[in-house]
């Protein structure tokens, strides 16, 4: 359930990139969906540039397509 109260299924299909963070761990990373454009230009905050140029706290410890390294993303949140 996230902070506003959605169930992860009822954001999958509006969702195309997804940050995890384990604050216990120091993990953060970012995975991507197929229908993700990473080329996209976004503006956050006066920086302008590609999802983890402007969030690149997020993209710490990576930037995946999604299920394209399962078993070492779970590894870094256990």
């Amino acid at each position: 359930m996230s902070r506003d109260g959605n169930t992860p299924k009822s954001l999958i299909d509006k969702l195309d990139i997804l940050s995890v963070t384990n604050k216990e761990r120091d993990v953060r990373y970012s995975v991507y969906t197929p229908r993700a454009n990473v080329e996209q230009t976004f503006v956050i905050d006066g920086t302008t540039g590609t999802y983890s140029k402007v969030m690149p706290k997020r993209c710490r410890d990576g930037f995946h397509p999604i299920g394209s390294s399962s078993g070492e993303i779970v590894g870094m949140l256990l």
